[in-house]
């Protein structure tokens, strides 16, 4: 068996094999959990009668049998001429088909759906339509994830809502050579057959094993900002003068949300569909026509601001024991794209989950193959001292990268590590902050709770207390305070 370069010249319809021109140890692969695998390969034309590769070609890369080690297609090609003879060299940088997700845009607004019907939606009505792109993705059975109260995704990438679905859940995320998304819970990671020892027969290369524990983005309370909570089930009311056809209320508009016209249902829906009234989700106001003298009523639950916090009260006693101090090490994030506390709670809880625990870090090279990333190695370090203990646990192999040493020879280097998986954290949170730089909603909502209520233009009254009496245009606000819009904070 040795290495096989196939490049495909019809957008993958059949593929021709290019091994020929494949510079001897030219080869590296790099294959990174949420982000997109990478090929990188020189190609040697000593007659310049090849046919060029181009950018966007389908490529593969195997054993030359059934074993494929990279799967994707060509995303830059540098072309140089090194003397005077008639050779071309062509260095490829490829990448796989986690690369898709990076070519296609969410904006959506979803409510009450569980994370893995989230995933499937974006997979399937975002990233496969109008054209199928053969991402393949299926859900759990039965589907135990956490249904998410409200999300809103406005035009980011669909590998950057993956990532926000992601920690939520506590998941990882990959697609494979064949094209199919797995996304997971740690512990629903495969368990690869060959373990990492440090004795006499370990499969890691002489002087290469290292163990790194890094407080780097650790925190052990974390906030959540400006993200939105739902006040209680509210109902606006106007009265119409034959003209007005926008209608303000009091809180941006969450969900739950129907109308009345003098006692009758009528229908209500979002912009951009065909209804009596539309609204805007996390927006003021309905629009409409209203008869002179009808009765308009709107319920819904409404939007305001609020932070929320939690924090590992044993992290923070690990940390006062071993630093001394208050060990607290506090992170706040924004959340503008969430919606409801359950939704905020999750993130804070994924959060401290993924970044709360200072993970230890294995990494070493090998001649062994068959190792993927997203996929838990059994690992047992006898000389290694880690917070008082050596290490024996399933580490979750989050980075497989190999290099050509020679006559079609792969080495491979092997990055694992303990704890939720960390992947590529600097690209994860440019990409978490990417997620709200494009989300906005009303902000104005201030409650002041010393205001004195007076007469309004509309009418606000708590769900379940029957319709409001209406005093001429004018509607008068019934209660002082809303209970439900006190800020949100909880602290274990």
């Amino acid at each position: 068996m040795a290495l096989t370069l196939l490049i495909s010249e019809n957008a993958g319809v059949a593929f021709v094999d290019k091994t020929a021109y494949l510079a001897n140890r030219s080869l590296s692969l790099s294959q990174t959990l949420d982000m997109p695998s990478e090929a990188s390969f020189r190609m040697v034309d000593p007659t310049a009668t090849l046919t060029a590769p181009k950018t966007g070609q389908p490529v593969k890369i195997t054993d030359g049998n059934s074993t494929v080690y990279f799967f994707g297609s060509i995303d830059s090609i540098n072309i140089s001429l090194p003397g005077v003879n008639s050779a071309v060299f062509y260095e490829c940088v490829c990448v796989d088909y986690n690369q898709v997700l990076d070519r296609h845009l969410v904006a959506q607004h979803y409510t009450d759906l569980s994370i893995e019907s989230l995933v499937y939606e974006i997979i399937y009505e975002q990233v496969n339509k109008p054209t199928d792109e053969g991402i393949l993705f299926t859900k759990s059975t039965p589907d135990n994830s956490d249904v998410i109260e409200e999300i809103k995704f406005n035009f980011i990438t669909a590998k950057e809502a993956l990532n926000r679905l992601a920690v939520l859940g506590t998941y990882f995320w990959n697609i494979g050579s064949d094209k199919r998304l797995t996304f997971a819970k740690r512990g629903d990671a495969s368990v690869t057959a060959t373990a990492l020892t440090d004795d006499s027969s370990s499969i890691a290369i002489h002087n290469s094993l290292t163990v790194t524990q890094s407080r780097e983005q650790y925190r052990n309370v974390q906030y959540a900002k400006d993200g939105y909570g739902y006040a209680t089930s509210r109902t606006d009311g106007w009265t119409g003068d034959g003209l007005q056809t926008t209608f303000e209320t009091y809180y941006p508009i969450g969900k739950n949300v129907t109308a009345t016209v003098n006692g009758s249902d009528v229908s209500i829906e979002v912009e951009g569909t065909t209804a009596d009234f539309n609204y805007n989700s996390g927006e003021k106001g309905v629009t409409g026509t209203l008869a002179d003298g009808s009765s308009l009523r709107v319920t819904y639950l409404g939007l305001y601001t609020t932070t929320a916090s939690d924090e590992s009260a044993s992290q923070i006693t690990a940390r006062i024991a071993i630093e001394g101090g208050s060990g607290r090490y506090e992170t706040a994030d924004n959340v503008a794209d969430m919606l409801g506390s359950d939704t905020i709670d999750n993130y804070i809880t994924g959060m401290l989950s993924k970044f709360g625990v200072m993970p230890n870090t294995v990494q070493y090279q090998t001649d062994t193959a068959g190792f993927l990333a997203g996929t838990l190695q059994p690992t047992t370090l006898d000389r290694i001292d880690v917070d008082g203990a050596s290490i024996d646990a399933n580490y979750l192999i989050e980075n497989v990268s190999a290099k050509d040493i020679g006559q079609g020879r792969l080495r491979y280097s092997i990055k694992s590590a303990s704890g939720e998986a960390l992947g590529s954290w600097e690209k994860y949170f440019q990409d978490l902050q990417n997620a709200n730089k494009t989300t906005i909603f009303d902000n104005a909502v201030i409650i002041d709770t010393t205001t004195t209520l007076t007469a309004n233009t509309f009418e606000l009254v708590d769900g379940g207390l029957g319709t409001p009496a209406q005093l001429g245009s004018t509607f008068y606000i019934e209660g002082a305070v809303n209970p439900a819009l006190v800020s949100y904070s909880e602290v274990s």
